[in-house]
């Protein structure tokens, strides 16, 4: 799998599922990963991912509990936007070119 697109190691918890919804419903490409995969277990190992789901995007790993607020498990816009580059800057704050 490219470690330069957006791709989510997932098992069937609800916050694997309410990303995934959130993509979806923003048009963001994502690739699924199956967690228990050999593909997955080895994804994970390298980027030292701890939590489901994995969240890779272009190569930089993000912890899925900085997406979520608790108690209900809803997206942070805010965070979200930036780390899916809904706004059209990269993560770190520099512009996206076009």
């Amino acid at each position: 799998m490219p470690v330069d697109s957006n791709s989510l190691l997932i098992n069937s918890c609800r916050r694997s599922k309410k990303i995934m919804k959130y993509l979806k419903d923003h048009g963001v490409p994502f690739q699924r990963v199956d967690l228990e995969s050999p593909e997955g277990q080895a994804i994970a190992e390298r980027y030292g991912m701890k939590a489901s789901p994995g969240i890779l995007v272009d190569g930089v790993s993000y912890n899925p509990l900085d997406l979520l607020l608790p108690p209900d498990c809803r997206i942070d816009e805010k965070i979200a936007r930036k780390v899916f580059r809904l706004d059209g800057e990269l993560p770190h704050g520099e512009p996206r070119h076009t």
